[in-house]
């Protein structure tokens, strides 16, 4: 197996991670259905888990503070890239994640791998995409262990109410008894970046399993049609859309995507739980 080789076989400056975004978390939540007519308020968690150190971040927010797609995940894998970064030890990172265009396999993550290989201290940035059939992984697991959480704070509380008591459920939740809690993010609508305007014309890039993007030739993209092929092929190559007028591309820092909270649809204000 791809992803388990990639855990035993690399050597300690590689991290090798998951990530995957956990299904809605609604409020209110409760057992029973007397909050059947209130509409809800969606929030998001997003799971990165380091395979070779057993380690878990959740990233979250709720429907008030982003949305759930390429600015936020961008956003959150972006802020785990800079982790890394600033430990100084990590000069390799190889993801996983499932396929789904619209989140994780999509011109604007390309550009944010782009960005990071540029401003940050990595040797290489590689992206895997497990097979179609096969993409039940360890963020998975992650996500089951949090809904147990949730189904035992239930059972000895009326409900849940507000977002603020997710974040306290996943920050107390821990793979096993004795393992490490999970490592709990809040992010607000003020952290989230702007990865859709980078200017980097990036194509689609829906045919290929495997990407990668290297320090010693930052401006190309490789990639690779299956795990099995013996070879990377050039799938972007900017040096050559470089013109004597327009020059190499650059790489600004991003700027904050929302400049303001989400508001609650004016139809469902009256509907919406207080304080979100």
């Amino acid at each position: 197996m791809e992803k388990q080789a990639d855990k035993e076989n690399s050597d300690a400056e590689t991290a090798v991670a998951v990530y995957d975004l956990q299904v809605v978390l609604s409020v209110p939540n409760c057992l029973v259905s007397d909050f059947y007519y209130l509409s809800k308020v969606a929030s998001y968690n997003f799971t990165i888990f380091n395979i070779k150190k057993d380690e878990v971040f959740c990233y979250f927010w709720n429907e008030t503070q982003g949305h759930r797609g390429p600015v936020e995940i961008g956003t959150s894998v972006w802020k785990y890239l800079s982790y890394l970064d600033a430990q100084g030890s990590v000069k390799n990172v190889i993801f996983y994640s499932d396929n789904c265009s619209g989140q994780q396999k999509n011109q604007y993550l390309m550009s944010m791998y782009l960005q990071a290989i540029n401003k940050m201290n990595f040797d290489s940035i590689t992206h895997k995409y497990l097979v179609t059939g096969h993409t039940q992984n360890e963020g998975d697991n992650v996500h089951s262990q949090i809904e147990k959480s949730v189904n035992h704070f239930l059972r000895g509380q009326p409900g849940i109410f507000s977002p603020v008591q997710y974040s306290t459920i996943i920050s107390m939740t821990k793979k096993k008894k004795k393992g490490k809690p999970y490592k709990l993010v809040e992010m607000m609508y003020s952290d989230f970046l702007n990865i859709r305007d980078t200017g980097i014309p990036i194509p689609a890039i829906s045919e290929m399993s495997v990407i990668m993007f290297k320090k010693s030739e930052p401006l190309k993209i490789y990639g690779k049609r299956s795990y099995g092929d013996a070879q990377f092929q050039i799938v972007v190559d900017l040096e050559m859309k470089k013109t004597r007028k327009s020059g190499s591309p650059t790489f600004p820092d991003y700027e904050q995507a929302y400049p303001t909270p989400f508001k609650v649809a004016k139809k469902n204000t009256k509907e919406k739980l207080l304080g979100v």
